[in-house]
């Protein structure tokens, strides 16, 4: 369901490489983390509960990016 409604374009199918999947979700990973922190701000400003929440989802986020990222070097 999530997936589906993520705007994302369609991951690939078939085999794929090591090295493919790594940049394909981090990538996704990058993408979603920035619509976040966008959400975040605008957000901020009528409920700050919810604010917050999406904060620590941002903190995980860009932490799962960092591991990817440290993964592809």
């Amino acid at each position: 369901m999530v997936a589906s409604q993520a705007n994302l374009d369609a991951f690939p199918g078939g085999f794929l490489e090591d090295r493919q999947v790594l940049d394909l979700m981090s990538t996704r990973v990058d993408i979603v983390a920035k619509r976040v922190r966008e959400r975040i701000e605008r957000v901020g400003k009528i409920d700050e509960t919810t604010s917050n929440l999406l904060q620590e989802l941002s903190y995980a986020l860009d932490k799962q990016a960092w591991q990817l990222r440290a993964t592809q070097q």
